[in-house]
């Protein structure tokens, strides 16, 4: 395991143990973000570290609260162009505006997208950040 490695789930739902279970075989720290109510047991046990997301709001400094976006995506940027190793974003809706922010990460770093269908802007920006010699995996 790379030191810092870690996997964290924003989801209560138990189609993801088998993910956590891989990634817990691999030597990646799970970590599971959400409410209990909505949190699947199998999930919950299946994960290293659960979190109540409630609790996290008094440690997270840009959260994006109305009018705050410019301030949000600074520090988005900044989180990614820090980025070692490897950049990863699971997110069903991406955008061309969400390859742009990837592009903020540093030459050697791997760049993966999870996401659903990717319009065709998006993949515009991908295909140019490819031909740059970026790694970027949709």
């Amino acid at each position: 395991m790379l030191l810092g490695e870690q996997l964290v789930l924003v989801s209560g739902d138990a189609d993801f143990v088998t993910l956590l279970n891989a990634a817990r075989r691999a030597g990646v720290w799970t970590v599971v973000v959400s409410p209990f109510p909505s949190t699947e047991a199998a999930l919950a046990v299946a994960a290293d570290e659960l979190i109540e997301p409630g609790n996290l709001a008094g440690q997270i400094t840009g959260l994006i609260a109305p009018g705050d976006g410019e301030v949000a995506t600074g520090r988005i940027i900044a989180q990614i162009h820090s980025a070692g190793q490897r950049v990863v974003v699971i997110d069903p809706w991406i955008s061309d505006e969400t390859i742009r922010l990837l592009a903020w990460s540093g030459p050697r770093v791997s760049l993966v997208l999870v996401t659903g269908p990717v319009p065709a802007s998006a993949r515009a920006e991908a295909a140019e950040m490819a031909k740059a010699g970026r790694n970027l995996a949709l």
